[in-house]
């Protein structure tokens, strides 16, 4: 089973407010990552950056004002998705209505007014992601009620994964959430549970 998972990495919980400053495709193949890559996200005009959440990620405001803009990072998104095949595989993110939002959001940004006579439209960027996206935590909530909680830490730590760091950054978390998402897909799979898309 091929997937790519995601993690974004934001400077606060709203993506109509706040900015991401970091995302993750992790590429998993036969339950293994096979290529992982992190792209810092450049600052973006009129959006807060709270300091709370960038110390959270571990990003620093340095390397926000070096990073790419947002617009190159989607293209280097778009090369890297292409390059490796994966437009259409299956993505899972912990918590996955939270990532879809800000990668949808990161489309918009992307974005540019598009002047056709006699109209002018704003399209967004063309998504390299088209694949069906899933959410361990969901799974994890449903195969797994004894757990006190469902952060990824903890679901993890039910499977004996954890960080090979201490960092709580885009790619750690897009690591750990690509394991988890192989373990609870394996009960899942033994208990009959069909998952459109992913098998």
């Amino acid at each position: 089973m091929k997937f790519i998972a995601v993690d974004f990495e934001t400077s606060g919980l709203e993506a109509s407010r706040h900015a991401p400053v970091s995302l993750t495709l992790a590429l998993f193949e036969g339950g293994e990552v096979t290529e992982c890559r992190e792209f810092k996200i450049g600052r973006i005009a009129r959006r807060e950056y709270d300091v709370c959440a960038l110390q959270i990620s571990g990003t620093t405001w340095p390397e926000i004002c070096k990073a790419p803009s947002i617009k190159e990072v989607m293209q280097h998104v778009s090369v890297w998705v292409a390059l490796q095949r994966a437009e259409y595989l299956p993505i899972v993110a912990f918590n996955a209505a939270f990532d879809h939002a800000w990668y949808r959001e990161c489309l918009f940004l992307a974005g540019a007014w598009e002047v056709r006579y006699p109209d002018k439209r704003y399209r967004t960027f063309f998504p390299p992601l088209r694949g069906g996206w899933f959410c361990p935590m969901t799974w994890a909530q449903a195969t797994l009620p004894h757990l006190p909680d469902y952060k990824l830490d903890t679901v993890a730590a039910h499977f004996g994964l954890a960080r090979e760091s201490d960092r709580h950054g885009a790619a750690e978390d897009a690591i750990l959430c690509g394991k988890v998402a192989v373990q609870i897909a394996s009960i899942l799979g033994e208990n009959g549970v069909q998952l459109g898309g992913w098998e």
